[in-house]
C-alpha cells in the first residue's frame, strides 16, 4: 500500500500533537503529521521521541496530509 509509510520523527509538537518525518523509501519531508491519540501501558497518552521509527497513514489528497498511528 503506498498509503502506509514508515518514517524517523524529526520534530514534534506536543502542543499539536503533530510531528514532522523524513520518509525512509524517498528521505522527503512530509508535512506536519497528527499523532493518533493512542495510550501506552501506563494510560498516559504517547508522542514520538525525535529519531524514532513511526509508521504512518497519508491520506490521497495531494496535500500531504496524514497521521502516525504508531511507534515502531
Amino acid at each position: 500500500m503506498k498509503n502506509i509509510l514508515i518514517g524517523t520523527v524529526m520534530s514534534v509538537n506536543p502542543e499539536d500533537r503533530t510531528a514532522k518525518v523524513v520518509y525512509c523509501e524517498s528521505g522527503m519531508v512530509s508535512a506536519p503529521l497528527i499523532i493518533v491519540n493512542s495510550r501506552n501501558a501506563n494510560e498516559t497518552e504517547w508522542i514520538p521521541e525525535l529519531n524514532q521509527k513511526v509508521l504512518c497513514l497519508l491520506i490521497e489528497n495531494g496535500e500531504g496530509d496524514g497521521f502516525i498511528i504508531g511507534g515502531l
